[in-house]
């Protein structure tokens, strides 16, 4: 499996979760989600980032509902679940809306996952436990350093041991 492939195959998961949200039909999730990767695999070469965090994330956002409207337009039929869908798909493109952000937010740890994931190797568990409730969950240095029996120093040096400072796509 190439890396194109692999990454592709993590972004299916992610992206298949959203459209259940939006109400696709199970037997459908899989070939939308296949046509939302074939566009991102497809355009990926002529992407560029604008600098701002979260250009990646907006873009596959905009794909995603690009893709929801195509498959609610040709199953107008049923207009209820049609005015749904596009009410759902209009929260998503408004970067205020809380679905929008909740968007933002799941991606982002999903990326901050897959990152941790791929760096676990390089720590030992304890670096890594501190590291997580540290930086990820937020927890105090104090009660992280009384439930692993270390001082809230070292907390802040596992804190700061793990790369994971490079900005999420």
């Amino acid at each position: 499996m190439t890396e194109t492939q692999r990454r592709s195959a993590n972004y299916g998961t992610l992206v298949g979760d959203w459209l259940k949200r939006d109400g696709i039909n199970e037997s459908d999730i899989d070939d939308l989600s296949q046509e939302v990767l074939l566009v991102v695999i497809k355009e990926l070469p002529a992407f560029e980032h604008n600098g701002r965090t979260g250009a990646f994330r907006n873009w596959l956002k905009t794909i995603t509902t690009n893709r929801c409207r195509r498959y609610w337009s040709a199953r107008q039929r049923d207009a209820a679940k049609f005015h749904l869908a596009d009410q759902f798909v209009e929260q998503l493109e408004d970067p205020l809306s809380d679905l929008s952000q909740q968007w933002d937010r799941e991606h982002d740890q999903f990326v901050a996952a897959k990152i941790l994931q791929s760096i676990l190797p390089e720590f030992d568990q304890q670096t890594m436990t501190a590291f997580r409730r540290a930086a990820i969950d937020g927890e105090p240095a104090k009660q992280i350093a009384s439930d692993l029996g270390i001082s809230p120093n070292q907390v802040y040096k596992y804190r700061f041991r793990v790369p994971l400072a490079s900005p999420v796509m």
